[in-house]
């Protein structure tokens, strides 16, 4: 298996494609998200016979989603933007201020119950850590990932 994230700089807005090899075959994942605030624009998905292409505008997000070639059209109101949600989520994530006691709250779309999960982070606290290119401090965030019964540490 091997996976890799690629993230191109566009005019207004950054691509994040995160793209999983697998022996069952190749799935894709591509974001749009618009420079400065790093909000979700666009997104699409691909794996086998699922073909999804999503837009978000206007705290709403429409498109369809395709399997075998049957297209079931997708249209719900999201209550706000998407943050850190789909293809480069974790460099969107180490772009805010993770400082000790931040702390925030952000939208995330499930394409497949097509319902909005608000997240919310904190920092937990910071570590140490000695490296030979020197000797760094991190913090680590703490936030439920996209099944809330666990937790996920990142670093920035």
């Amino acid at each position: 298996m091997k996976a890799s994230t690629a993230i191109q700089d566009g005019a207004s807005s950054w691509t994040a494609t995160n793209q999983l090899d697998t022996p069952q075959g190749t799935a894709t994942d591509t974001a749009t998200l618009e420079k400065g605030s790093l909000v979700l624009l666009k997104r699409s998905v691909k794996q086998g016979p699922v073909v999804i292409d999503l837009d978000f505008a206007g705290n709403k997000t429409s498109g369809t989603m395709s399997m075998n070639g049957q297209d079931r059209p997708i249209a719900v109101d999201l209550g706000g933007p998407l943050f850190a949600d789909a293809a480069g989520a974790g460099q969107v994530i180490v772009c805010l201020p993770l400082a000790e006691g931040y702390s925030t709250t952000f939208r995330n779309f499930d394409v497949q119950a097509q319902k909005v999960k608000l997240f919310q982070l904190a920092v937990a606290g910071k570590e140490q850590v000695t490296v030979p290119a020197g000797t760094f401090v991190r913090c680590g965030s703490r936030f439920p990932p996209r099944m809330e019964a666990r937790t996920r540490r990142l670093f920035g």
